[in-house]
């Protein structure tokens, strides 16, 4: 991250290209932000100043499940000012009509091999700071809430913590999802892009505190060796990739859960093992993940299943009679489409 002054009117072009930089605050003061200033494809938290007049062209490019927020006031987005693929979140202060003339005038262009703007999140108020501990970047909001928006450690073992000072953790986003290279979306010989996993640090074991109530889509994507993800039984939401190209192995699932998003689980080390599956048919704990394409005939739901995840039998044209227990509470969206 860097710490940009008040009273700064100019970000020219290219100043930051290809960088590391993860977490970008732009002050009130910055007026214009020149083409591909923040072009880094590594960016994870961008936050806009209100004083933004001017937004080139590539001037925030995002791969890494990043989250934009964006404040009514900015105006002269460019067509193109951001390159949104990877489960890009957008958090925007104004009303949906306002932010439907944003996506109008081009501002955002979805890179289509990957995924684009998947949510915008109409918030009252932009985070009003920033700070740091030994372990973490974080944002507050207005209502008193943190955000965790990076883990800077190295421990492999990691309890996140219930509260920063004496304000509540509700939300980690993608603290943990590393940065990624941007080499790795560059293939000629696979449709579907592998990353290196080398030099992509995350902890073996993460548990989650109670005062977080869902986990974000893409929060654990690319967490290579994590094996471990320990869920409160707050939990009632777990985001679309949320743990997709990941090492996990164990994860519990509290019965408090209301969805499982798409892919939550795709190329993880826990769908990779064939002993984890039942007849073609992948559960975690009591909940239906994924059902194999290679699946064909009656498809009975194991008795105490109380979820179905999104998309877990999508494109599979081959279940004919479908059997569903009393136990079951929720069939996620396009879950059998």
């Amino acid at each position: 991250a860097v710490q940009f002054p008040e009273g700064l009117l100019t970000i020219d072009e290219n100043v930051f290209v290809m960088s590391g930089m993860q977490t970008v605050i732009i002050p009130d003061s910055v007026e214009t932000i020149g083409n591909a200033a923040f072009g880094s494809y590594n960016i994870k938290y961008a936050q806009l100043g209100k004083g933004l007049k001017s937004v080139g062209t590539y001037a925030f490019i995002g791969l890494c499940s990043p989250v934009f927020v964006i404040p009514k006031e900015v105006t002269g987005l460019s067509v193109g000012s951001f390159i949104l693929s990877g489960n890009t979140t957008v958090y925007y202060n104004g009303t949906e009509e306002q932010f439907e003339q944003l996506k109008n005038s081009g501002a955002f262009q979805e890179d289509t091999d990957l995924i684009g703007l998947q949510e915008v999140v109409y918030i009252n108020e932009i985070p009003v700071s920033s700070g740091y501990t030994d372990d973490y970047c974080y944002f507050e909001y207005p209502a008193g809430e943190i955000q965790i928006a990076d883990y800077l450690g190295f421990e492999s073992n990691v309890t996140v913590p219930s509260t920063i000072g004496d304000k509540p953790v509700t939300d980690i986003n993608t603290a943990f999802a590393p940065v990624i290279d941007i080499m790795m979306f560059i293939s000629e010989t696979t449709e579907t892009p592998q990353p290196p996993t080398a030099f992509m640090f995350s902890p073996s074991e993460i548990t989650i505190p109670e005062t977080v109530t869902s986990i974000d889509h893409g929060s654990f994507i690319y967490c290579a060796h994590t094996q471990t993800i320990n869920l409160p039984e707050t939990i009632v939401s777990i985001g679309n990739a949320a743990f997709a190209m990941s090492g996990l192995k164990e994860i519990n699932l509290p019965a408090s859960l209301e969805r499982i998003g798409h892919d939550a689980f795709e190329s993880t080390a826990i769908q990779a093992d064939e002993s984890n599956w039942e007849n073609n048919v992948l559960y975690i704990d009591n909940c239906l993940i994924d059902v194999s394409s290679s699946f064909t005939g009656d498809l009975v739901v194991k008795d105490g299943t109380h979820l179905i995840a999104d998309g877990a039998a999508t494109g599979n044209t081959e279940i004919q009679d479908l059997y569903l227990p009393e136990s079951l509470g929720i069939i996620g969206e396009s879950a059998f489409s």
